[in-house]
């Protein structure tokens, strides 16, 4: 048996399916997000979730990203590519806002139009 291991780090990107013309669904989050790896060379993870709140709810997706100590990453470009992944889910999917959260940070982005 052999054990590799990387400094942890992971980010979470939520993202609901909403939007004013309808709503998206699981297949356009995997095929976004597919293309962004085959550009941007990683992995994710894409579960399905609900957001429950006052008055409502919506589905939508978590998108999981790590440093996956078979292909390591620095931090630095982790953070990056979970916030450039976020940008384009926003604009992709036509969301007022997607939220990124990492180890030490939450971040939110938001639609110029908002």
């Amino acid at each position: 048996m052999v054990m590799k291991t990387e400094e942890t780090w992971t980010a979470t990107i939520y993202v609901g399916f909403h939007h004013a013309d309808g709503c998206w669904g699981m297949d356009d989050i995997n095929r976004l997000c597919q293309a962004f790896v085959n550009d941007n060379p990683g992995c994710v993870t894409i579960t399905p979730t609900t957001f429950v709140y006052v008055g409502g709810q919506e589905p939508g997706a978590a998108i999981g990203l790590i440093n996956y100590p078979r292909f390591p990453k620095a931090c630095a470009w982790l953070k990056t590519n979970a916030l450039a992944l976020a940008a384009v889910l926003l604009g992709s999917l036509k969301q007022n806002r997607v939220i990124v959260v990492m180890p030490d940070e939450t971040v939110v982005l938001t639609n110029e139009t908002e």
